[in-house]
């Protein structure tokens, strides 16, 4: 049997600054953080985290959009 091919990504180096999604999704010091489907949760959540924060600091400071 045929082994499937392994597609090699690059590793973090010190000094270098990473994506969160290679930090999640990619090999950090041999692994990934998360498995799949929690890397895939946790993404979901930082960025409803984030888009909420965004939309309460326009409210705060009443940057209102009128369509």
């Amino acid at each position: 049997m045929c082994e499937p091919a392994s597609i090699p990504s690059p590793a973090p180096t010190a000094g270098r600054l990473m994506s969160l999604d290679v930090l999640l999704n990619g090999p950090t010091i041999g692994k990934p953080l998360a498995s799949p489907t929690n890397a895939s949760l946790f993404w979901a959540l930082m960025w409803v985290t984030l888009l909420y924060a965004v939309a309460w600091l326009m409210y705060r400071n009443k940057w209102l959009v009128k369509f």
